[in-house]
């Protein structure tokens, strides 16, 4: 279910019990606007708790403008509210949070020095790892 609101955020966040995130965490940096499918609100706390500390979202939904102005492919999931960003601190965390990430459904995951890309874009091909290492 696609969210269109910071209300409806956290309107979900409330009815399901989400415990570690707040709407503003999902909101595009440039315009604060937010579109963000609940499934991944769902994934971030799921993930949170396995990884037992704070997860660090850099980037949920963006606007286009502001997807353009960080380097974002023109169709990014981040502008459909499909994608998250999260901070990586180390290798081990890298390897942690990409474990879970595949042995819980995700098929797009991306991996940079200090985050991990993974999103639900159907549109996109499946069973995919990229890097951002160039």
């Amino acid at each position: 279910m696609l969210l269109k609101s910071p209300e409806e955020v956290e309107r979900f966040i409330k009815e399901k019990g989400i415990k570690h995130f707040k709407a503003k965490e999902f909101l595009c940096k440039h315009c604060g606007k937010v579109i963000i499918d609940s499934r991944l609100i769902e994934l971030a706390e799921r993930l949170r708790g396995y990884l037992g500390k704070p997860l660090i979202i850099t980037s949920g939904y963006r606007c286009p403008e502001h997807n353009r102005r960080v380097g974002g492919v023109p169709d990014s999931p981040h502008i459909k509210g499909l994608a998250l960003d999260v901070l990586t601190e180390s290798s081990r965390e890298r390897f942690k949070i990409f474990t879970w990430l595949v042995n819980n459904g995700v098929t797009r995951i991306g991996m940079a020095k200090t985050y991990t890309h993974f999103d639900i874009d159907p549109d996109k091909p499946q069973e995919v790892i990229w890097d951002y290492y160039d």
